[in-house]
Formats: structure tokens, sequence, C-alpha cells
């Protein structure tokens, strides 16, 4: 089964963060060579140590020197995303000369670290490298869940170089469970991935897969269908460990179908490229092949013949797994040699420390009795700035004084001269038509007259309420969940007859549903605000635009005119009290309040606001909500 083959490429792919198989050697003496220069900055140091792990083979015993540099420096400088980093390298550098259960421990070290920091590309890694580690150990199910909680973060964060690999791997887990469906419906999702990506190495290895549920179900026609496919990219791309695995999975399904000359020819093929390219473990699996098919055949002598020779190739690769074992060993001695004088340094750091320390003991009470002079001082001091905070405080109040004086006469204005006139052409009106002074025609463009002059008093009402209501703190902000297109919506329609006077067109951007946190009807009342003022100082037949913008977790509401726009001045004095109201376009009268309490209230829901403006082309004013 072609697993195996892919289980060892997935160990370099999903841990290729911080695994690497072949040593560059002239890279690694020129970043070794950087690293003897001084004037290092840590940070180009950290980025040198990084690259030489990418670069050394983790069987390397100056590996542990590198990881040990490189996590005490990301420690020195609070460093976490390279404190992880090197602990992933640390739990791979484990995972190489066989120790799982150190392998394992720095790999939840490093996973700790990138959950702390969000990091998801490292949790990805990290929960890879758990499953490639407790698939060495044999434990498949343990396996299976991190490749599965990594792949679930890879299709996350759309990073979909990975996800053809690890859904083979998860389809290998699968099969080795002898769940033989499940396991072809991951390869088949690993190889739509490989396409999706064009990774034809991976295309092979999928196809190769899926043939051999098929032999192993007993459906061979299918089986040697998709090997077929499988060896067609292998050979385009020049894969001949995957075209010597190819030969063989056909050599196989042949002699299944009694096709035995096929067989014979493919057999061949395959014990021809794994003999002159070293790949010895396939070369095993030939010899079985040709005795399977030679038993069959009924040629009982050759049968024999590949059977021993089957048999001798096993001798010939246990005695290699022997010698890896004992290199394996040897390592791992080195390893730990190289781990205790490293310790060793340590111990006689801490030594130096303190006898630093002690020195500083005595430099600590020289400076303690220069401190006490110095406090002496610093009463002095103290007392100066007690003043200064009282005159600091004195001031305030006369700030707030002042501002309270400018809301008064704030209040005294709206109602003496904003309120007051259109109650008295209200009544002037009135008693004209109670003495029939107008005709029918002029009773109905007086009509219209008063409808506007009554919802501008209307409108000044229910602003001046709303902010005499928030100037005595007597208003309440109640946070709910809220859909913002609907109350957009709602806005809009409010304002649908008053814009198609000055045939302007109101386009809605923000997409339905969109929830934010806030209070409704404050929020029902900045947008009403904010409409009211983009179609007051609108041209005839302009434009005013409702959009959004996504920040983190808040989202930030823009209304844009294409009006008359402001001078820098009047955008300085946009939001103070004393600010009067300008006529608009068409010469509606207005208070200054609203825009004051859209600032209020946008502030009371946890959010801010801001106006940009230039004259003669339009205003956009932008402000923020959190996201429920």
């Amino acid at each position: 089964m072609y697993f195996k083959k892919d289980f060892i490429l997935s160990l370099f792919f999903l841990c290729s963060f911080f695994l690497a198989f072949a040593q560059n050697s002239k890279k690694v003496d020129s970043l070794q060579a950087l690293l003897e220069k001084k004037q290092l900055s840590d940070s180009l140091h950290l980025e040198i140590l990084s690259s030489l792990l990418q670069n050394c083979q983790h069987t390397s015993a100056n590996c542990l020197q590198f990881i040990q540099k490189g996590l005490t420096l990301a420690q020195k400088n609070h460093n976490l995303l390279k404190e992880a980093e090197f602990l992933a390298h640390w739990g791979s550098l484990n995972l190489t000369i066989g120790d799982y259960p150190k392998s394992i421990e720095y790999t939840l070290q490093a996973l700790k670290i990138d959950e702390e920091l969000g990091n998801q590309t490292g949790i990805s890694r990290d929960l890879n490298n758990l499953g490639v580690v407790y698939s060495a150990k044999g434990e498949i199910d343990k396996a299976l869940k991190y490749y599965e909680q990594s792949f679930k973060i890879d299709h996350f964060i759309n990073d979909n170089s990975k996800l053809s690999i690890t859904l083979n791997n998860i389809g290998v887990i699968y099969y080795q469970k002898k769940q033989l469906s499940k396991a072809l419906d991951y390869f088949w999702k690993g190889l739509i991935e490989a396409e999706k990506q064009q990774d034809k190495h991976r295309v092979g290895v999928s196809l190769n897969n899926i043939g051999d549920v098929y032999y192993d179900i007993g459906e061979y026609q299918k089986s040697n269908l998709f090997q077929y496919q499988a060896l067609k990219v292998e050979q385009e791309i020049q894969d001949y460990e995957g075209i010597a695995y190819s030969y063989n999975a056909l050599a196989k399904t042949y002699t299944e179908l009694s096709k035995f000359d096929s067989a014979e020819y493919f057999a061949q093929k395959a014990l021809e490229f794994n003999k002159k390219f070293g790949f010895n473990p396939q070369v095993k699996d030939n010899l079985q092949t040709l005795k399977e098919l030679f038993y069959k055949k009924g040629d009982f002598k050759k049968a024999f013949l590949y059977a021993d020779s089957a048999l001798t190739m096993m001798d010939s690769l246990f005695s290699e797994d022997k010698n890896k074992i004992i290199n394996q060993l040897q390592q791992k001695f080195e390893l730990d040699k190289k781990q205790s004088e490293i310790e060793s340094l340590q111990k006689d750091n801490i030594i130096k420390q303190q006898e630093i320390e002690n020195q500083n003991l005595w430099r600590n009470i020289w400076i303690f009795s220069l401190g006490v002079t110095l406090a002496f001082i610093a009463v002095l001091f103290y007392s100066n700035y007690q003043r200064k905070k009282i005159n600091d405080r004195l001031n305030a109040k006369n700030e707030a004084l002042k501002n309270l004086n400018a809301t008064k006469d704030k209040l005294f204005s709206i109602i003496s001269h904003d309120l007051r006139s259109p109650f008295n052409t209200l009544k002037s009106t009135l008693e004209l038509m109670k003495e029939n002074a107008f005709s029918p025609k002029e009773i109905e463009l007086v009509s219209k007259q008063m409808q506007k002059n009554i919802e501008s008093i209307s409108y000044t009402l229910d602003n001046l309420l709303q902010w005499s209501l928030s100037q005595m703190k007597g208003g309440n902000t109640n946070i709910e969940k809220v859909e913002l297109g609907e109350i957009i919506t709602e806005t809009i329609n409010f304002y649908q007859e008053v814009a198609k006077q000055k045939a302007l067109q109101i386009v809605n951007q923000i997409d339905s549903p969109m929830f934010v946190l806030a209070d409704k009807n404050q929020l029902r009342l900045i947008l009403r605000n904010l409409l009211n003022n983009a179609i007051k100082f609108s041209f005839i037949k302009g434009s005013i635009s409702f959009s959004y913008i996504i920040n983190g977790k808040e989202v930030e509401i823009a209304v844009s005119d294409t009006g008359i726009g402001m001078t820098e001045e009047q955008l300085k004095n946009l939001f103070s009290p004393a600010n009067r109201s300008t006529p608009g376009t068409s010469g509606e009268k207005g208070t200054g309040l609203g825009l004051l309490l859209c600032k209020e209230f946008v502030e009371n829901n946890g959010g801010k606001i801001n106006v940009q403006s230039t004259l003669y082309k339009g205003t956009t004013i932008v402000f923020s909500l959190k996201l429920a």
C-alpha cells in the first residue's frame, strides 16, 4: 500500500516549518559565518538560527545547540512566536531520534504558546506534528484526532497547500483501521485538492491510494484504471519511486485478472526501477508480487525462487533497521551529551550571576543612601505638584462651567428662535385660513408648507428632548443585539419622500443580516440625524450612500453625500455646543443639536465618530459599533 511512502512525505511536508532532511552545506557554512559576526541585532540573530535549522539535518548534534541558542534569545526578547517555533524544532529533533515522550512534551509547549497568541498557522503545524508522532508510535486513533483538528484549521484559514497531504494521511489512518469506505472517501478528497493546487506529485499519490483500496475490495478493473492514471502522472513528473510503485500495483491487478504476461512485464519493470534507484523496501514487495504471480500461473519453481529472494531481502532490510537503531542510539547519546554540556554552562552562568548580584548589593547600599537625600528633595517637589494639581482641577471646573453656559445659551437660542419662528409662522397661517384669506389652490400649497413646519418642529422637539435627557444624565443606554440593515432600511424609508423632493438617490450597501451591539432607539436617532443632515446639505439630483468596513470586532458605518461640504473651520467646531446650524441647500433650517446627539450616543454605545469633508464636494461621517 502506497500509504507508507505517503506517510514519510507527510512528515516532510506537514512539518516543513521546521524539518529539513537534506543539508545544504554551503548555505549552512555561510549562515554560521554570519553568526560569528559581532553587533548582530537579536531579531537578525533569531532569523539566522531559524534558517540554520531549516538547512541542517535534525540528526546533527549542532541542531540542539542552534535550538538552545534560539530559545534562550527568543525568551530574552519576549518573542513568543519564535519561542514556539524553536520548541517545535526541539520536538522534531526528539522525534527523529525516537524519543517520543520528549517530542510530545516540547510540541505541546509550542502548541500552548501558539494558542495563547492565536497563531493559527503555528497551531496547525503543532497539531500535525503530534499526529506524526502518534502515527510513528502506532497510536493511530490519537494521530487521527490531531490530523482532523489540523485539517479544520487549514481549511478555516484557507491554507490549501497542505490539505491534500492531510486528507491522504487521514485516509491512511482509516485504511489501517480497515474502514475502507472512509479511507476511499478521504483519498478522493485528497485527489480533488491536489488537482486544485496543480500538485501532480500529490495527484499521483492519491490515485495510487484509491487504486489500492479498490484492489483490497476486489474491484481489480477499477484498481487497474487508477494505477494506470497514477503511472501516467508519475512518468510526466519523473517520480521514479512512484513509477516503481505503480508498476508493482499494475502487476498485482493483472495477476488477479489472470493476465499473467502483462503482470510479469510490469513486475519486472518495477524490480528494475527499485534496484536501479535503491528503493529496497519496494524490492521486497516486488519479489512477493512475482512469487504470487508464478504461484497462480502454476510455475512453482519460479514461485519458490522469488519467495527465497524475498526472505533474503527481508534479512537485509532487518540488518539495515538494526544499523539505523544503533545510529539513532548513538545520535541520542551525542545529543544528550551536548545537552548536558549546555546545562553545565548554564550552571556556570548562574554562579557568575550570583557574584554579580553580590556586587550589586553593595552598590545598592550606596544608592539607598543617596536615595534618602533625594527623597527629601522629592517631598519639596511633591508639595509643588499638589499645588499644581489643585490649580488644574480649578481650571477643569472653570472649563466645565464654560461648557455649561454654552449649553444654556444653546437651549435658550433654540427655544427663542428655532422653535418660536416656525410656531409664529404656523399661528399666522391658521389666522389667515380662519378668515378665508386663501383660495383652494393656495390652501393646498399652504397645507404642504404647514406639514413641513410641523415635521420640522417635531424633529426639533425630539432632538431637544433626547439632548436634554443626556445633559441631565437621565437617559439610559440599553445595549442589545440589533440588526443594522433593518434599522438603516427603516431610516431610508422614513426619509424617502423628503429625498424625492430633491430627486436624491439613496444607496444602501450594508449587507443583511449584520448584527451589532447597540441601544436600538439611540441607533435609530443617530441614523436619522445623519441621513437628515445628508439630505439637508445635498444638491438636487445628488446621491447619498450607506457603506461599511469590518475592522476586527467592530464595524465602521459611513454615511456619505455629494453635497455642499464644509470648511476646515466648520469641521473644527462641528461638535461644539456653541456651533450654530447653517441652512440647507434648499433653505432647510436646523438647530445644530443633531450632530451633538450623534456624537454622545455613539460614545454611549462604545464607538467613535469622525467626519471627512471637502467644500462643494461632499461629506462623509463615519461611526463605529461593536459587532454582535
